[in-house]
Parts: structure tokens; C-alpha cells; sequence
């Protein structure tokens, strides 16, 4: 019995130190577009409709991250609150604002009150650029 606890304890350890420490599934050429993607980022006036609807078409290809329900939109603002009172889980805001010829996209995600900040950049490279981690040109 003790062998067995023990076991369990170091597979519980190895795994938490792998999430810890483990490397992302993401391609490197993926991660390096996401470290240099701007949030807040611009763009044309021209474009807003394209942008904004690769803004809602990132929520209808990954419904499991932010769920279905409670998604709030509006002309200049999705958003999806915490699904409980507790602020556990993911939150997300998607502001954009005209600003001159230019419209301003800002992207927040928050899990349980965190900032998620290269999630967030993430989205914002999908929504700027259309380009996703499961995109063609990342597979070998």
C-alpha cells in the first residue's frame, strides 16, 4: 500500500512539474509570431468588417477555451464573463474603436482574475492576421 501511495505522489509531482516547465505544443514559428504581435494593434478602417468577423469566427473554432454561453455582443465589444460568481475560469473582452482612419483592437483574457497575456496575443494574431496555431504552414 505504501508503494502504491508513492507511486501516485511522484506521478502527481511529474506532473505538475511538466506543466510547469514543459514546453508549449505550439510550433516555434507560431510562438515567435506571437511574441511580437502587437495588443493593442491597428488597422485600416477598410477592413474592420473583415477583422471584426475573424473576431467572432476565433469563438466559433475554440468554443471548449471560452463555452458557448453568456457571449455578449455588440457593435464595438464582445464579450464572455466569468461563468460563476467565484471569477473561476476564463474571461474574455474584445474592444475595437475608430480612432482617426484606423480602428484599435484590444484584446483582454483573464483566467480565474489572471491576465492571460500571450492567449490574448494569440487572439489578436488570428483576428489581425487570420493566422492560427493549426495553421498548414506550422505542420512539418
Amino acid at each position: 500500500m505504501r508503494y502504491i501511495l508513492l507511486i501516485i505522489a511522484l506521478a502527481l509531482a511529474a506532473a505538475g512539474i511538466y506543466s510547469v516547465f514543459g514546453n508549449s505544443d505550439n510550433p516555434p514559428a507560431y510562438d515567435a509570431l506571437v511574441a511580437v504581435q502587437p495588443n493593442p494593434f491597428y488597422s485600416s478602417a477598410d477592413s474592420a468588417a473583415i477583422t471584426w468577423r475573424r473576431a467572432k469566427l476565433y469563438l466559433e473554432t475554440y468554443p471548449a477555451v471560452f463555452g458557448k454561453e453568456g457571449i455578449q455582443i455588440t457593435d464595438s465589444v464582445i464579450a464572455i464573463s466569468y461563468y460563476n460568481g467565484n471569477k473561476k475560469g476564463n474571461s474574455l473582452r474584445i474592444e475595437r474603436k475608430q480612432i482617426g482612419n484606423s480602428i484599435r483592437y484590444n484584446i483582454s483574457w483573464w483566467y480565474s482574475r489572471n491576465p492571460e497575456t500571450t492567449g490574448a496575443k494569440e487572439i489578436a494574431l488570428f483576428i489581425q492576421q487570420g493566422i492560427d496555431k493549426n495553421d498548414q504552414q506550422f505542420k512539418n
